[in-house]
């Protein structure tokens, strides 16, 4: 009965069968012997020309077929253990080398930059603290904000500014259209009537597209502007329907600006183009 040997490189000393040259190459298991007509140099036999595996070594007398692509795919499917969370090897037998491969989960690169809430009245709280520590690096946490708030079942801005103010900023309630938010060159706290009860994110970039958020519910988010003014445009002031709340220091040496913040998350970022779903019930 025909069995697969592991493909490991190593001298071969026995049962070794040449056809014509060819522009193969292989990697040859001890003892194995190679279909009639092809060359070899260890391993997997390859044709290197037409860029695919033309068949597997056989150890005991009758070359083996060719490998379907369901094949190929299984043999493939050891390499997934290479991948974890945090770090991962990559083992090359034939050279034995080890190298280490940094990895990034799908979250922490969704995440970059942000203060993700821990509770669901906090997403104020959460906004505020990814504010105040990715772009004015002052070191601030979720629990110091609700600590000077209180727990309430929702936040306002009048909370959130007097939060601010206490931690050495100067907040603003500001009234204005979508023209005057793609000028800004500060984040701000964006207020947007989307769970009936209302939800605060940051706003890190406006252009006339669209908006990038940094979430505290949902990490970065690519908004088109029709949808952002949908939830945005709270006010019944013509002139300056939408909301934000902006911080400015009240000593500006005190802390240390951080303009990348403002910047668009990295093309990598998985980006969601739509208004997340609710939590609760899905999508609206």
């Amino acid at each position: 009965m025909s069995r697969f040997h592991d493909p490991v490189v190593q001298p071969v000393r026995s049962g070794l069968r040449c056809g014509r040259p060819a522009s193969l190459y292989c990697v040859l298991p001890e003892g194995c012997i190679w279909p009639s007509g092809y060359t070899h140099d260890g391993g997997e036999l390859f044709d290197s020309t037409r860029r695919r595996a033309v068949g597997m070594p056989h150890c005991g007398g009758t070359p083996m077929p060719r490998l379907n692509r369901i094949s190929r795919l299984l043999l493939l499917l050891p390499l997934g253990w290479c991948y974890q969370v945090g770090a991962a090897s990559i083992n090359y037998p034939q050279w034995d080398i080890w190298e280490p491969v940094p990895v990034r989960s799908w979250t922490e690169i969704r995440d970059t930059g942000i203060v993700k809430q821990r509770f669901d009245y906090s997403c104020g709280a959460a906004s505020l603290v990814t504010v105040l520590n990715k772009y004015f690096g002052i070191e601030a946490n979720e629990a110091d904000v609700i600590g000077r708030i209180g727990i309430k079942a929702a936040f306002s801005m009048t909370d959130l500014a007097g939060a601010a103010t206490s931690m050495g900023f100067r907040a603003h309630g500001i009234g204005l259209d979508y023209d005057a938010l793609t000028r800004l060159r500060r984040p701000v706290i964006v207020y947007l009537d989307y769970w009936d009860d209302g939800h605060f994110s940051v706003l890190r970039k406006a252009d006339p597209t669209g908006v990038w958020l940094a979430d505290p519910a949902w990490g970065n988010i690519r908004m088109p502007r029709a949808r952002f003014e949908k939830f945005w445009l709270t006010r019944s002031k013509v002139s300056a329907p939408g909301r934000i709340l902006a911080f400015v220091p009240a000593t500006e040496t005190a802390v240390r600006i951080d303009d990348s913040f403002l910047l668009p998350p990295p093309a990598s970022a998985p980006l969601i183009t739509f208004p997340p779903p609710h939590p609760l019930t899905g999508y609206r």
